[in-house]
């Protein structure tokens, strides 16, 4: 049967018959009623397709092309405080205005559901599933203002399609190593202080920036 796989585009001609499949992009794949079932590990902004018809050889075809997607950063923990705008910048291959993002908390496994508390977006043409998600800004910068307090939250993103690849939206994808810290104290809700007498007050917050109590004389 017919065989294909994906070459990084070099700008020019591809000499299909003298490279190796790259198996980060899903290597030499068999066509089956003419479709290819690739899965991508690594993010590129533009591969060509090398195909081969069955006994003959290999032909580079520049036109017929792939893009694949991926999420790089930010690598270090967002650390926002409740009820205050905090900006994340995101990178990667594919990153623009346009693309959709949500936190979730840690404890879930899937971007099924609600995200975390956080002011957003919800079209009327979505789902409650997928409400208070933000959209994504020039150069990746994206604002959250958390309305809530949680220590361990991740990431989900889903990248808007060109349209020459027909609009709408790709899947959410669950980034486990992005994270996030919403900030919020939410407690003693009440407490009593002696004029001439030090109190120790110990506070309860979803997460502190720097140590555990404070006093008051």
């Amino acid at each position: 049967g017919d065989t294909a796989f994906f070459a990084e585009s070099t700008g020019g001609a591809i000499d299909c018959e003298a490279l190796t499949p790259d198996a980060s992009l899903g290597g030499e794949l068999a066509v089956s009623d003419g479709a290819l079932d690739i899965t991508v590990d690594v993010g590129i902004e533009t591969a060509e397709l090398c195909y081969r018809f069955a006994g003959e050889a290999m032909v580079h075809y520049a036109t017929v092309q792939l893009a694949s997607y991926a999420l790089s950063g930010p690598l270090a923990r967002t650390f926002a405080v409740a009820g205050l705008a905090e900006t994340v910048t995101f990178t990667g291959v594919g990153v623009k205005a346009g693309d959709q993002v949500k936190w979730v908390n840690a404890s879930v496994s899937s971007c099924d559901g609600l995200p975390f508390a956080h002011a957003g977006t919800l079209p009327a043409d979505e789902s409650v599933r997928t409400a208070a998600y933000q959209t994504v800004r020039d150069g990746g910068a994206t604002p959250f203002t958390f309305t809530a307090g949680l220590a361990d939250l991740h990431l989900c993103y889903r990248f808007a399609r060109p349209a020459a690849a027909g609009g709408g939206f790709e899947a959410w994808v669950l980034v486990p190593e992005i994270t996030a810290t919403a900030a919020a104290v939410s407690g003693p809700a009440y407490s009593l202080g002696v004029v001439g007498l030090t109190k120790v007050i110990t506070l309860s917050a979803a997460e502190r920036a720097c140590g555990t109590g404070g006093a008051v004389r």
